[in-house]
């Protein structure tokens, strides 16, 4: 026969205090009222009982879910249709989304995950209804490209929301964190150039991006080298792919043209480091190659860093602070980007 879980009756009697004194020395917004010797003395009856709250019934009690839905813009996502957080750039989105999880995990929160597959409108929409009680409490974005409308519910609800990811928005009524990837990109250029580097070359994906994470970091990496009058336009280079790395490499007046370069992300600097390795080059005793993101998958490359966790862990902070104080915020933080020297530079 099963036994019946302890409840608050169960431990009044046994301490012999009033079932109304045993609730509220249970209940976090209200244990405050009752006396230090009283509440500890109910809290080690209900640990001596092995007394289990029913969180169910006090969110109930209280209209609120304890939850934040984190809704996932498919932009995010390698392969919007079969989602897999081992490959490389989903690895990275894994780590915001652990960084919203370990600080909801502590701060008993829990965490519903919405992926938006299709940017239809009609997703949208049924996605939409499912913010708010009784679903959620608030809501994270995590890219925001294709999410105005469900912007439109949220301003309309007053639900808690807060935007993040590794590029700012700058959407004006909501809170946002996202990374500023300037102070990364200068420690790695002044590095490059204490140790001797004048040509410094700057490798992105296409010749003209439509991409505003690309022209942030490319726009950071020229402002820092025109302050040190080492500028060249003639050492930024694009190629969308592996053959596009291999045609560069084959070019002598190309990769004559500098001592060192900062890619756009990691799996590009490894691509450079392996075509320059196979011309019979070394890396980083002929070339230096930097790249960007730190992506586990390459230990040994030297990078910078975008402290994704701890974006995640902010943007859940804010946002459970604008559930309880009843209020949506629209602070902007930016988490500086750090370079990290390893092995190939």
């Amino acid at each position: 026969m099963t036994k019946r879980p302890v409840n608050h009756k169960d431990i009044a009697e046994y301490v012999n205090i009033a079932q109304s004194t045993v609730s509220r020395a249970l209940d976090p917004n209200k244990s405050h009222l009752i006396s230090e010797v009283t509440r500890t003395k109910i809290v080690d009856a209900a640990e001596k009982l092995g007394f289990r709250a029913n969180i169910y019934a006090q969110r109930m009690r209280k209209l609120k879910t304890d939850t934040l839905t984190l809704i996932i813009d498919g932009q995010q996502l390698y392969s919007r249709s079969y989602p897999d957080f081992n490959v490389h750039h989903e690895t990275l989105t894994w780590d915001l989304i652990c960084g919203v999880i370990s600080y909801c995990a502590e701060h008993d929160f829990d965490v519903k995950l919405l992926p938006l597959l299709t940017r239809e409108d009609s997703e949208i929409q049924e996605v939409s209804k499912h913010l708010g009680y009784p679903y959620s409490d608030g809501v994270i974005f995590l890219g925001y490209r294709y999410l105005e409308k469900a912007h439109q519910v949220i301003t309309e609800q007053k639900i808690p929301a807060v935007i993040m990811g590794t590029l700012a928005t700058h959407v004006e009524k909501l809170a946002e964190v996202s990374v500023n990837p300037a102070p990364g990109i200068r420690q790695a250029v002044r590095y490059l150039v204490d140790k001797g580097h004048r040509k410094i070359a700057f490798c992105q994906l296409m010749k003209s991006s439509n991409y505003k994470f690309v022209d942030q970091r490319r726009k950071a990496f020229e402002t820092e080298l025109k302050q040190l009058e080492l500028f060249d336009p003639e050492l930024i280079y694009w190629a969308t792919d592996e053959i596009g790395i291999k045609e560069l490499v084959a070019n002598k007046k190309v990769v004559n043209s500098f001592t060192a370069m900062l890619c756009i992300n990691d799996p590009m600097a490894d691509r450079w480091i392996r075509e320059l390795k196979y011309a019979g080059m070394s890396v980083p005793g002929d070339k230096a190659i930097i790249g960007f993101d730190n992506n586990p998958a390459y230990p040994d490359l030297s990078t910078v860093d975008i402290p994704r966790k701890e974006v995640g862990r902010q943007a859940a902070q804010m946002a459970i602070e604008a559930i309880k104080n009843k209020s949506q915020y629209n602070e902007k933080i930016f988490k500086e980007s750090e370079f990290l020297l390893r092995k190939s530079c």
